[in-house]
């Protein structure tokens, strides 16, 4: 009997190794509004808007709407309801407490790491902000006095500013939209002109030199670089961190390949008719265009232009992406899951395009036979592990450190890898696998250590991790604190290491620090002074938003003059480009 299930078994058993593939499932959805123009609170659907214009979500999963013809900014909560946070629904100019106040168009919305909301009040051509706790006062401009003029932020004039973002430092960025140009906000006060000027054209360039001609949408990205929707020119132009100008995608989609059906950048002049933009992951961006009511989406890397979602035609319907209906979709924004919301102007909605991966298995049959010649699973490999191997080591004394506490993260995924270890004998080995790290160390009595490594794809890793004690004219480098390139403008990839300097700068509340920037970019001295410095004042002012006293910090620039590797090579410049903090009182 044993005899007979054996020769079953070799006969007829099978192996099935499961191929996980992912597709994308989009689908559209209506967010917030009942499709009936009005004013009402409420839970999603049961609440009513009128003309919602600008939107963006905060860190918590807020939803802030301009809500334009009811003269008010709406909020839609992660539970759905929807409440009024600015304006009395009568068209104005009033601050005060939140209902109490009055707005006169609000278009462009945006919401800070403190809470605070910026507002672009269209028609009263300034920039309005609504405190955390709910009082709104008029941030920038002169209400109701167009004009252009930069300066401090009760002398400056706007011309019917439409849209507003923030960056990872609170400098403020406006289109506006009447006087052709970007303004900045610095976040000392004082009103710039970014890129663009009053007179409208179409040139790529450097700062003032570029022409714009009715920019209606912006965005950044998380290098620091604004997207521009100028829709006179049927065109998108990004102004990299260092204020150039270029355009990235004109009107026949040039350079681009065409997945469209025909469909067009249709944007014109206009609140009602413009467009908007966001940027997605990595060199992915999204337009809302109210000319065509398509969502489009651009691939810069791929080269690729596509509609996600919308037939061309006017109209309100849900559901798959190729049957969706739109009418005058004119903003755009992305939640953290890379979901998408329209602010759909004339159905008075905001819709949703929520994009789903979806699990595909695949299974495939692994036949044995009595040759015992198995087929192999076709199973992807996992990754293949290596070992991360070193020492943590006092500097004064070179002797070993022992309980201490390393934080391992991928550069950009940090919640993909993400591992605390506690080294207690001053030795580590650690599994990891290829790709670019940070390592941070938090331990109490030395300076601060963050570094970068790159784990190679075909043997172990040594890192000796030294920590400086805490005295008078210790140094510690920073290397974790990213700025866009030849630009003083902080990466979201900085965050994590400007955290942990703002954490160490609490726990040791009596210390007073040096910070200095060091370039070393290829270019002329002055340069590098200049974009050294102000780099330095990035870090300085992130740690003031924070908290810290301003008077504990100092900042300055030293360009290239104070290299620690050999500026003739690539590898040694790059380790020239950083930022130090030294300790200057006790």
């Amino acid at each position: 009997m044993k005899i007979i299930v054996l020769s079953f078994l070799l006969t007829f058993s099978h192996l099935y190794a499961q191929n996980v593939k992912y597709i994308e499932k989009i689908e559209v959805s209506t967010y917030a509004g009942s499709g009936n123009r009005g004013y009402k609170d409420g839970v999603k659907g049961a609440a009513m808007l009128a003309s919602p214009n600008g939107i963006s979500m905060d860190k918590f999963g807020n939803l802030f709407i301009g809500d334009s013809d009811n003269n008010a900014i709406r909020k839609v909560d992660a539970f759905g309801n929807i409440t009024t946070v600015g304006g009395n629904g009568i068209g104005g100019y009033k601050d005060g407490f939140q209902m109490n106040s009055q707005f006169n168009w609000p278009t462009g919305v945006c919401a800070d790491k403190n809470g605070n909301i910026y507002v672009a009040d269209y028609w009263n051509h300034c920039i309005r902000k609504i405190s955390s706790y709910g009082i709104v006062t008029t941030y920038a401009g002169i209400p109701g006095k167009k004009g252009y003029k930069d300066g401090n932020l009760k002398e400056a004039q706007f011309n019917c500013p439409i849209s507003v973002f923030i960056d990872f430092t609170d400098n403020l960025y406006v289109l506006d939209s009447r006087n052709n140009c970007i303004r900045k906000i610095l976040n000392d006060g004082k009103v710039i002109t970014y890129a663009g000027s009053p007179t409208p054209g179409f040139k790529d360039g450097y700062g003032k030199e570029a022409r714009f001609s009715g920019p209606v949408g912006m965005c950044l990205d998380r290098y620091g670089n604004l997207y521009i929707v100028d829709s006179d020119n049927q065109a998108i132009r990004r102004v990299l961190a260092d204020s150039k100008v270029e355009t990235i995608l004109d009107a026949n989609f040039t350079g681009y390949k065409d997945s469209t059906e025909g469909k067009k950048l249709q944007f014109f002049h206009g609140t009602s008719s413009g467009g908007g933009i966001c940027s997605g992951p990595m060199d992915i961006f999204y337009i809302a265009d109210g000319g065509s009511n398509c969502i489009f989406k651009v691939d810069i890397e791929k080269k690729v232009i596509s509609v996600i979602a919308g037939t061309g035609r006017k109209g309100f319907k849900d559901g798959e992406p190729k049957d969706a209906l739109f009418n005058r979709p004119v903003e755009i924004c992305m939640d953290l899951s890379n979901n998408l919301y329209v602010a759909d102007f004339d159905n008075h909605v905001v819709r949703k395009i929520e994009i789903k991966k979806i699990k595909i298995e695949e299974k495939k049959d692994i036949v044995h036979n009595n040759n015992n010649n198995d087929k192999k699973p076709d199973i992807p490999p996992p990754p293949k592990v290596y070992y991360l191997m070193g020492k943590v080591i006092e500097t004064e004394f070179s002797k070993p450190v022992q309980n201490v506490e390393l934080i391992i993260q991928e550069l950009g995924k940090s919640e993909e890898f993400h591992k605390v270890v506690k080294v207690t004998n001053g030795t580590f080995k650690i599994p990891i696998y290829a790709g670019t790290f940070n390592i941070f160390v938090k331990q109490s009595g030395f300076m601060p250590y963050q570094e970068e490594i790159k784990i190679p794809q075909n043997k172990d890793y040594e890192q000796n991790v030294y920590l400086v004690p805490i005295k008078l004219k210790a140094k510690a480098v920073m290397r974790n604190i990213y700025f866009a390139p030849n630009s003083s403008t902080v990466t979201i990839d900085a965050l994590d290491g400007l955290d942990k300097l703002v954490e160490f700068m609490k726990i040791n509340p009596n210390i007073e620090i040096q910070v200095s920037g060091h370039t070393d970019i290829g270019s002329t001295q002055e340069f590098n002074q200049q974009l050294s410095e102000a780099r330095a004042k990035s870090v300085r002012d992130y740690l003031v938003q924070m908290g810290i006293e301003s008077k504990r910090i100092s900042y300055v620039g030293f360009g290239n003059t104070k290299p620690i590797a050999d500026n003739k090579t690539k590898e040694g410049r790059a380790i020239n480009r950083r930022i130090e903090i030294e300790i200057t009182k006790m």
